[in-house]
């Protein structure tokens, strides 16, 4: 029997208050595309700060996660996420992905909502020839994603050079499409995929899946950071 193809790995940073099996279940269309179609397997990363947030009936809901807080203590307001920030938390967030990334054996990453945040500011990190986003990092894929804007930091005149493709609903009401369209300017030679009717969610059509998968195939490159056994 021919060898099974290898499989091209992709870090995927959840949005604010998901937890990788949440994150799971809301990709599932996408991930099996880029699965059957183009040989990518999306590896779920885990956010290492717990969000204190409080479902409908009250409880504490246990499998809500944060790459970092909008406020100085641990606190489910989002209030500020706009603004500049000290994104409290940031930090021990990339020490851990820096582990997840390297361990994984993936070549990029694919983030929703804050997980772009944090994958935006490994960018900044990457230009700034911190390891092993300077050397490793060869593309981001960017869903509902926004700025990091460290505070006193000057990061709104880092140019990203990581290639990148920018995926922008245009009726996304949590984060504004004008606010999608400043994290693409920020990046030399960024990709677009705007979606006329897309709300804040991942898509999971053939279209874009095809977009997605193709943008990875022809980033991912040489063979390390690939694995040789198909999840």
């Amino acid at each position: 029997a021919p060898p099974s193809p290898r499989k091209t790995r992709a870090l995927y940073l959840p949005g604010w208050s998901q937890s990788p099996s949440l994150a799971m279940s809301r990709t599932s269309s996408l991930s099996k595309k880029l699965s059957r179609d183009h040989s990518i397997s999306l590896v779920y990363a885990q956010a290492p700060h717990a969000v204190p947030h409080r479902d409908v009936e009250g409880a504490d809901n246990p499998d809500a996660y944060c790459w970092f807080y909008y406020t100085d203590e641990p606190s489910c307001d989002t209030t500020r996420m706009f603004l500049p920030n000290r994104y409290a938390g940031y930090i021990e967030s990339a020490q851990s992905l820096a582990y997840q990334f390297e361990s994984s054996g993936c070549s990029g990453i694919v983030a929703f909502s804050q997980g772009s945040v944090m994958a935006d500011i490994l960018c900044v990190m990457a230009e700034e020839g911190v390891e092993p986003w300077k050397s490793k990092l060869r593309y981001v894929v960017f869903m509902g994603g926004f700025p990091a804007r460290l505070e006193g930091g000057n990061w709104d005149s880092v140019r990203r050079k990581v290639p990148s493709l920018h995926f922008i609903g245009a009726e996304d009401t949590r984060v504004p499409p004008e606010r999608q369209r400043e994290l693409h300017g920020m990046y030399d030679g960024a990709e677009v995929f705007e979606i006329l009717k897309g709300k804040h969610a991942v898509p999971g059509f053939m279209k874009a899946a095809i977009r997605v998968g193709d943008f990875i195939s022809s980033k991912a490159g040489r063979g390390e950071n690939r694995s040789d056994a198909v999840p």
